[in-house]
């Protein structure tokens, strides 16, 4: 475990909790939809703004999760969930390359439309609507 986990598990901020692939494939996908609703330009930029937070959140809940810890439910849990970053997205060790490579690489196999350059990109719904 890192220190700072460590640390943040005796504040009672995280707990120790392994994780699954099911549960981060299952993370990813929910923040690949919610980016797609977030380019609906027929929304206002509030509603786009949320929709992008919450996948941002999601993505960094995968990264926590695939650590083995999961964030205290308690008031301020997802201001944790964003400070630990740095520690969770290399982390684990065994798993090679860090989590950072291997989350980008299931959001582009599984949004694969989402991802390519934007000249090639037909409109935003039809890419939305291939990757689902």
């Amino acid at each position: 475990m890192v220190k700072a986990l460590d640390n943040l598990v005796a504040a009672k901020q995280l707990k120790v909790e392994p994780g699954s692939v099911e549960e981060t494939n299952t993370l990813l996908k929910r923040a690949a939809g919610l980016l797609c609703d977030a380019v609906n330009a027929s929304l206002g930029f509030p509603s786009r703004f949320s929709l992008a937070y919450e996948a941002a959140f999601a993505l960094a809940t995968a990264a926590l999760r695939f650590s083995g810890y999961r964030a205290d439910a308690a008031r301020g849990h997802r201001a944790v969930v964003f400070q630990v970053l740095p520690h969770t997205l290399d982390a684990p060790p065994s798993f090679g390359p860090g989590l950072l490579r291997h989350m980008i690489g299931a959001m582009q196999s599984s949004t694969a439309p989402l991802w390519r350059p934007v000249k090639q990109r037909h409109s935003t719904s039809e890419n939305c609507a291939q990757a689902g």
